[in-house]
Order: C-alpha cells, then structure tokens, then sequence
C-alpha cells in the first residue's frame, strides 16, 4: 500500500503538547493538524461541538454560494425547480455525513432501561438510532421508541397515554429535533 503523504496526518484531542510532536513512521514524517473531516463529518482538536459545527458549515459554504450563483443566473426559473436544485446540491451537501444531531448527541443504539425516566434526549438518541442506523422510516422510528418507552413507564407504573398519541408526540420532538 502507498501512503499519500499530504493525507496522512494525526490529531489529538486533549493531549499534551508533547503528544502533538511529529512522528516518524518508515522514514515518513507524520504531522499533527488540528482539524480532519472523517466520511464528511468534521472533527477538530479542541473537541467542542461548535468548532465542528462551524467546521462543517464553512465546508458547505461553496455549495451554498454555487447555489446562489445559479439563482443570479437563472433568475427567471419557477421556485419549484429551485427548490429541488436547492435540495438536490446544498441540503444533500450539507447533511452528508450527519449522522451525529449536534444538539442530542449519537443515536442511542441501546434500548431504553435503567432505573430513571428517560429525558426528551434519550427519547430522542433513541429514535435517532433507529432512522440514521437502521434506516427505519421516522414513523416506524418514533412506533419503536413508544414501544421501549411504554415498557419502561408500565414497569415504573406509572400512567401513560395511549400509544398512537405518544407515538404523535415523538414524532413531533422528532421533526423539532431533527430542525435544531
């Protein structure tokens, strides 16, 4: 295997600065950088969630502003067909890679136990899990989440409404979470 040597480089997150040093593998020299995008998705040295949020966002920013472009120079074009231009190039473009929901967290790939009420997040991590991993549509997400949800609060004892309106509910947070 050839290594590409402008590819090849390391990160630390919260290392020391003797971490940071270059390294010498088979008489290449390996360099520390501070930002790398894995499958389209940013991470950055820091580690904040903001730094690759914005990282993600300026990575985007040239298919927003070709977007534009093609607006200036289609001016006459029906909005439906920007629309699916829009949605075609610059959504596609900009969530490539998404898998994380910067606001929840990773989809929660294990099933809703414990001894406390789960929150609106791990409702949501859940749901999350069930459409981005096991490509599950957003309503069969949501009916599986109630489902383990249900369980939990019928062994707490605890009151509930009826399934088809829990299942309405999170498909809402669902929708809200997904927008955020």
């Amino acid at each position: 295997m050839k290594v590409n040597k402008t590819k090849t480089n390391f990160m630390v997150i919260c290392g020391s600065d003797a971490d940071r040093l270059p390294m010498i593998v088979d008489g290449l020299v390996v360099n520390h950088c501070q930002r790398y995008t894995y499958l389209g998705s940013p991470f950055t040295a820091d580690g904040s969630a903001s730094s690759a949020v914005k990282a993600h966002a300026q990575d985007k920013m040239a298919h927003f502003n070709k977007f534009v472009s093609f607006l200036h120079k289609n001016n006459d074009v029906p909005f439906i067909v920007k629309k699916r231009v829009f949605d075609a190039v610059v959504l596609s473009a900009v969530l490539y890679g998404s898998t994380t929901v910067w606001l929840v967290g990773q989809p929660n790939p294990d099933p809703i136990l414990g001894a406390k009420l789960p929150s609106r997040g791990d409702v949501l991590k859940r749901a999350f899990y069930f459409h981005n991993v096991e490509r599950k549509p957003s309503p069969t997400s949501a009916a599986a989440t109630v489902q383990e949800v249900l369980r939990f609060w019928e062994t707490a004892r605890i009151p509930t409404m009826t399934a088809k309106s829990a299942v309405r509910k999170v498909k809402v947070l669902f929708k809200t979470g997904r927008r955020s």
